[in-house]
């Protein structure tokens, strides 16, 4: 199992939630078979707005969720009048209202033969206030729209228009904040420009798209450019990004500067930063001294990027792992591949990593589950929420956990909400020198106490916290093969266990109790 110099490893289980601190939680606001997936998370002061698209057979319906801080649903409601293709940050907030932006549904609009942007406005308690349609001169064209943002006057919607191959044109679309009317209209013609994250600075719009590239099968470049107060070009840098690349993110900061992801499909994310000019001023890789990406087992995706209170920015998204990494790579069986949520601080100064985090699960046979972050926000307290989804449900094939490369998913996606502390932990006692943490996937109530077992996994020794009201005949260490490999009945309480004498890999500690056996997986690396 590998463990890096900047990399914490978090094994977070369901059912806990820990007050003023860090938490993971799946969600399925549908039938237990219909797949959800969050997409978009906004917050405002102690209230959390998150956006999930759930399938019901008949297409994509948006659920828009209120949480409070600590993962509870406070209200919900589903926005079912068209289909969600979203962008990021697809609704924000402005004063006491939500402003939620999508593109039309042309079945429910086939009269006008147009397509155009829709804007619902709702109160913070999800209720309906106004609706807001705006056709474009794109007659019988679909259209994507990407983002909404505000500026002191008004709100700007971007939407690309697609007219045929290597052909799509963005528009901007200002729209007067008091009377919700639109004032004036920027149209970006550059050929296969699809803009789906853009900032407003000093009446200026900065964005970045990839654009393909006419007969040269696939081959992509990547782009950020500035559209000045008059919707004319005032600059475009461009680069060269091949043709394998799967996703493309910038986060354009609140000086005026960029962040490109310039490169991630090596495994190593590459970022450059551009001054407001456009000009270059570092470009940096994924590397540290410790921490080197071996081969097709260790490649991390990049979603989106975000700017954050201290003018860094967060990459996030998935990583694609083997569990057993031990330094070399082995395509044996004793390979055990997973996914989780991934997430990087980067110092916007020299683009240098401040942590790392993988956020990992394992359910309660032991299987990893999947996880891929789509959208993250920013708390007043320095807390990181995010959303995105996972793949909770998934078991060993033929119940056993040696054989490698051999778990499944059995259903389909959750959507997924997180938060963590403003360092990236779900709870401060993780950001240690050991940079591990375990928390139990036990039933925390009062008639089941939960029996804690940390670090896990670990280099050497676990501390086991017994609750007092725990009547315990014995512990057992049991190695995969299910041979006793030594056994504990006094000193129960708070105890540690030395496992520095066994090989790496996976052992189990039974619980011998009156009410029955109760089973701690260890790993240890």
């Amino acid at each position: 199992m590998k463990m890096h110099g900047s990399l914490f490893l978090f094994l977070i289980f369901l059912g806990q939630s820990l007050t003023g601190q860090g938490w993971s939680k799946h969600f399925n606001f549908s039938d237990p078979d219909v797949p959800d997936s969050g997409h978009n998370v906004l917050i405002s002061n102690d209230t959390l707005y998150q956006i999930s698209s759930k399938d019901n057979n008949d297409g994509l319906i948006d659920v828009i969720s209120m949480l409070d801080t600590e993962g509870n649903i406070i209200k919900q409601r589903e926005i079912d009048w068209a289909n969600p293709w979203l962008g990021q940050k697809s609704f924000l907030k402005d004063g006491n209202k939500l402003i939620y932006v999508q593109h039309d549904d042309e079945t429910l609009f086939d009269e006008k033969k147009e397509n155009g942007v829709e804007i619902m406005v709702l109160n913070l308690e999800l209720d309906s206030l106004a609706y807001h349609y705006y056709p474009t001169k794109w007659l019988n064209h679909f259209l994507y729209v990407h983002d909404i943002v505000s500026t002191e006057e008004h709100y700007v919607v971007s939407s690309s228009v697609n007219i045929e191959d290597f052909e799509h044109y963005t528009t901007f679309l200002w729209i007067n904040m008091d009377d919700f009317t639109l004032e004036k209209t920027y149209v970006y013609e550059d050929q296969d420009s699809r803009v789906d994250k853009f900032e407003v600075i000093d009446d200026k719009i900065h964005f970045g798209y990839v654009r393909s590239r006419p007969g040269s099968l696939g081959s992509r470049r990547n782009y950020v450019a500035v559209l000045d107060e008059n919707g004319e070009l005032d600059w475009v840098w461009e680069y060269e990004i091949g043709t394998r690349v799967r996703t493309h993110s910038w986060v354009i900061l609140s000086d005026g500067s960029t962040i490109v992801e310039s490169d991630h499909i090596s495994g190593y994310p590459e970022w450059l930063k551009l001054d407001s000019e456009g000009n270059e001023v570092w470009r940096n890789r994924r590397l540290s001294e410790n921490f080197a990406i071996e081969g097709r087992f260790n490649s991390a995706t990049t979603m989106d990027m975000m700017e954050t209170s201290d003018g860094n920015f967060l990459a996030y998204g998935q990583i694609f792992d083997d569990l057993n990494y031990d330094g070399e790579i082995d395509i044996t069986e004793e390979v055990i591949t997973y996914t989780a949520g991934h997430i990087m601080k980067v110092d916007a100064s020299d683009g240098s990593i401040i942590w790392e985090r993988t956020l990992l699960d394992l359910n309660e046979v032991g299987a990893p589950m999947g996880f891929l972050i789509r959208d993250m926000v920013e708390g007043a307290d320095g807390s990181f929420y995010g959303t995105g989804m996972s793949f909770p449900n998934v078991r060993w094939f033929d119940d056993d956990p040696t054989e490698g490369l051999a778990y499944e998913i059995i259903t389909d996606r959750d959507t997924w909400l997180f938060k963590l502390t403003a360092d990236g932990c779900f709870v401060p006692e993780s950001c240690s020198e050991l940079r591990v943490y375990t928390t139990s996937a036990s039933d925390n109530s009062p008639d089941h106490p939960e029996i804690i077992v940390s670090p896990n996994p670990t280099f050497d020794r676990v501390n086991i916290a017994l609750p007092s009201s725990m009547h315990l005949k014995e512990i057992l260490l049991v190695d995969q093969q299910g041979k006793i490999l030594k056994s504990f009945n006094d000193n129960y309480g708070n105890m540690t266990i030395d496992l520095s004498a066994y090989s790496e890999g996976l052992y189990f500690l039974h619980f011998l109790t009156d009410s029955g056996l109760e089973v701690k997986k260890i790993l240890k690396i």
